[in-house]
């Protein structure tokens, strides 16, 4: 028979702000064969959450506002809460070395 084991995956992101709440966009590979784009990263009041890339419904809502559906996601709660925690871990460490980037320097002009 087959074995199935969990894959290996890495994730990339990037750091960008809609002044919305998007902090950042991000990828996802699985055993360096198969990709996952478009991999939003919110933050609201330090409160992070991932968004999985959608794609707009032909319907409307009742409301007539448009729909969304994920084109893909995670399946269980724990795997998105993993994925979370690690996205806000890239991000946050990318944060971090731009902001120490951008700091001036302490020495006296002369």
């Amino acid at each position: 028979g087959s074995q199935v084991t969990d894959p290996e995956y890495s994730i990339g992101v990037g750091l960008f702000n809609d002044g919305k709440g998007l902090v950042g966009l991000g990828s996802i590979s699985f055993d360096k064969q198969f990709i996952v784009n478009t991999i939003r990263l919110y933050d609201k009041n330090n409160r992070f959450r991932l968004n999985m890339p959608c794609k707009k419904a032909a319907a409307t809502d009742e409301s007539g506002k448009d729909v969304f559906y994920d084109i893909c996601h995670p399946v269980t709660k724990e795997f998105r809460q993993e994925l979370t925690d690690v996205f806000r871990l890239n991000y946050m460490a990318l944060k971090e070395q731009k902001d120490q980037m951008q700091m001036p320097s302490q020495g006296k002009a002369r």
